[in-house]
């Protein structure tokens, strides 16, 4: 399912939100408990499914809030896929023509103030050798192939991400909401932000406050899930901002968070 949504702002950037829909067959009949403690948790005899429940209900109330209030924005796209739990299926079968969006943000699993990256970029400066799998070509073919891996092993060369200005303009907006970014790299796992990114999409991974994914004992605190939305919503509204600011100035769409 993708929902495109018409930006009330000239010059925004367009940003994309994506959450998967399913959840792992642990999570088959539910019963969700909310503690005193702010925590969601299952009854104990299956899993919650807050993985990936957590991140379609941030999205949603995000631009709810946008929407009741008014609030500027740029275009807008939501994704909700399906099969992630499987090995990103929906998400890697989708259509890469309806990407329409500068950045994308798969909203998964992790703390609300974390930042993670699975591609790698590798800078040779100086003469390449003769060897073709040193080449540039040779290079980057290695790193898109560890890019859209599905499974990150822990194992693998740690590369500088090459989504700097993204990951920066994600993390001054957590700043700005009080957060303080922490930035990682998958070893464990996948996201959609791997199938985005194999169809040629600037793609990273957001928190949704999700911890102990796909056991009996997973939880959501729902402070994580408040910063969550919040900071989906500052993002939207801070792409906005840098937008006018560009178009006052004449820049193209997009410019400014790609400067960021």
């Amino acid at each position: 399912l993708i929902v495109n949504i018409k930006g009330n702002v000239e010059g925004a950037p367009s940003l994309l939100f994506a959450a998967h829909m399913d959840t792992v067959p642990l999570a088959v009949g539910v019963k969700p408990q909310i503690g005193e403690d702010g925590i969601i948790r299952s009854d104990g005899s299956t899993a919650l499914g807050g993985d990936n429940r957590a991140g379609v209900s941030e999205i949603l109330e995000a631009y709810r809030e946008i929407k009741e209030n008014n609030l500027p924005h740029g275009d807008l796209q939501f994704l909700f896929t399906v099969g992630e739990e499987g090995g990103l299926l929906g998400a890697r079968a989708l259509d890469p023509s309806v990407l329409k969006s500068d950045f994308g943000f798969a909203v998964d699993v992790f703390k609300a103030n974390q930042l993670y990256t699975q591609g790698r970029h590798l800078l040779i400066d100086g003469q390449p050798p003769a060897e073709p799998d040193f080449s540039p070509e040779g290079v980057h073919a290695a790193k898109d192939a560890a890019a859209n891996s599905p499974i990150v092993p822990p194992d693998h060369l740690d590369l500088r991400p090459e989504e700097v200005a993204i990951m920066n303009f994600a993390g001054e907006s957590m700043k700005e909401i009080g957060l303080e970014p922490e930035f990682h790299r998958i070893e464990w796992a996948g996201t959609d932000a791997i199938a985005l990114r194999r169809h040629g999409m600037n793609a990273i991974s957001l928190g949704a406050g999700e911890n102990r994914p796909h056991t009996t004992r997973e939880f959501v605190e729902i402070n994580d899930m408040v910063a969550s939305t919040t900071l989906i919503r500052s993002m939207i509204s801070k792409a906005a901002a840098q937008g006018s600011a560009a178009a006052a100035v004449g820049g193209p769409a997009g410019a400014a968070l790609a400067n960021a």
